[in-house]
């Protein structure tokens, strides 16, 4: 899914209720699918640096989600793949249901960005 689908944010009404509803069927299918030993959890990451991210993003927005995000800077396509790692291992063989954020803290700091309010 998408951080979007725990954090309201300006000019994401669509894509934020999408993520969400993304969210809630991972937690249908875990209490329907679990007596069939079939887990279900859903990573919801923040901002990520990518090469699309980084070519739509101006500077300001850059700037803005790194005061936004209280780690300081964009999460990485490994950090956000470590967490699905974990959830595919059998260390996560007890974990169902979750809606895991890997979004340097970045649902903790409330709504929207100044920059995206143009």
């Amino acid at each position: 899914a998408s951080i979007s689908g725990l954090r309201a944010s300006t000019l994401r009404v669509a894509y934020g209720t999408s993520k969400a509803a993304v969210m809630h069927l991972t937690r249908q299918q875990a209490a329907e699918l679990g007596e069939y030993g079939i887990r279900a959890n859903c990573v919801c990451p923040g901002p990520v640096r990518t090469k699309l991210a980084m070519a739509v993003h101006s500077p300001e927005i850059i700037a803005a989600y790194h005061d936004a995000i209280p780690l300081n800077r964009y999460g990485s396509e490994d950090e956000i793949g470590q967490v699905i790692h974990f959830l595919c291992s059998d260390k996560a063989s007890y974990v169902t249901g979750q809606i895991i954020a890997s979004d340097g803290g970045f649902e903790s700091t409330g709504i929207g960005l100044p920059a995206l309010r143009v």
